[in-house]
């Protein structure tokens, strides 16, 4: 039912000692601390189970055990066959952030007689991956919201992203990042408090002036809520 935008794994980096992480609400301006399950990172219900788990799961996974080398240190920069499995990782967080703000409605097919299904057979069905439609002639928005996330990342790469190269970006000691609901407009994934990921530029170990610039986009990047591990380690 809920659907995270950001990996939890991601989000779970950022956890301080006490599992949670520090979040600034923007509308009301409200500090919190909050776990990385907690609703806040999560959609509800917005695509299907075959969207969250084939579409997700097969561009998650890679992923993570990239970020997991370089948090640990055992990789530096990234080999060529890196930069697709990272680029894919940003197209989902970015299209299903897309999607949560413009939710795809239900879909009522023309000529096609609608099916008395009880509710645990129309859950089956979508686990496994199978359209339907409702009772009521209708098919869900989220069976049409999870193909359209695969279409969407397909239409991106096919439109350049597939060209994108990523470069690995770190903190100077004692200097953190902060992590908006999402960047939209600029390429660059998080990976850690102290690490993240920036599509057209090299590596590089950033200055505190680097690294407060990046958090300054990140900040105005923001549009629902930004969370960090320790925000007085987050100059600007």
């Amino acid at each position: 039912m809920r659907q995270h935008l950001l990996p939890r794994k991601t989000i779970e980096r950022f956890c301080g000692a006490d599992g949670r992480v520090n979040v600034h609400i923007l509308t009301t301006r409200r500090n919190l601390s909050l776990k990385p399950t907690d609703p806040l990172f999560c959609a509800q219900r917005a695509w299907d189970q075959r969207g969250e788990s084939v579409v997700g799961g097969a561009i998650e996974i890679p992923f993570q055990a990239i970020a997991d080398r370089l948090v640990a240190g055992s990789l530096g920069t990234l080999t060529a066959d890196m930069h697709a499995p990272v680029t894919e990782m940003y197209l989902l967080w970015r299209r299903r952030c897309l999607r949560v703000s413009n939710p795809m409605p239900d879909f009522r097919p023309k000529g096609v007689t609608p099916c008395d299904l009880p509710l645990d057979v129309q859950e089956r069905l979508e686990k496994a991956g199978v359209a339907f439609v409702r009772p009521d002639g209708t098919i869900p928005g989220r069976v049409i919201a999870g193909t359209r996330l695969q279409v969407d990342i397909d239409g991106d790469w096919l439109a350049g992203a597939h060209a994108m190269r990523w470069g690995v970006q770190r903190c100077p000691p004692g200097l953190e990042l902060f992590v908006p609901d999402a960047f939209i407009q600029q390429p660059i994934l998080p990976v850690a408090p102290a690490l993240c990921l920036v599509a057209g530029v090299p590596d590089r170990q950033m200055t505190q002036g680097q690294v407060a610039e990046f958090n300054r986009v990140a900040l105005k990047s923001a549009t629902r809520y930004w969370f960090a591990r320790d925000p007085a380690r987050c100059p600007t």
